[in-house]
């Protein structure tokens, strides 16, 4: 699978394709390696609000619960994303994301989706 063969750019206008691929780099997770972790605040500041896209392999979505424990809460397969929310909302990520399997993910500039990506009908409908 591609990136533009995902279901997110779909019918994406030609201008930001050619922009996309700028933007984005594919990084390959081991078994069980951490991919994404909650985040707190650092001076007003928070980090790493990228968006990332299943490239290969199998991602569980976790949250902390009450107690502490971690609770698988998704799957992502081939295609999905996840980390979206905290590039919207600009707020500290509450999930963590762990590679279940090797996994490729493409990970996506926040800068362009903020800037380029947001601004997109066609890109916001898909999301």
């Amino acid at each position: 699978m591609e990136l533009l063969d995902t279901s997110l750019f779909r019918d994406i206008s030609p201008e930001i394709i050619n922009h996309i691929k700028d933007n984005f780099y594919i990084k390959t997770y081991n078994q069980k390696e951490l991919i994404i972790t909650e985040e707190t605040l650092e001076g007003n500041e928070i980090h790493n609000h990228s968006l990332y896209i299943v490239k290969s392999g199998i991602v569980v979505i976790s949250k902390l619960n009450m107690s502490g424990e971690e609770v698988s809460i998704d799957l992502k397969n081939i295609g999905d994303c996840f980390g979206m929310v905290s590039v919207i909302d600009n707020k500290p990520r509450t999930i963590r994301a762990v590679a279940l399997s090797r996994s490729e993910i493409w990970i996506i500039s926040p800068n362009f989706i903020k800037n380029d990506l947001l601004n997109n009908n066609q890109f916001s409908l898909n999301l």
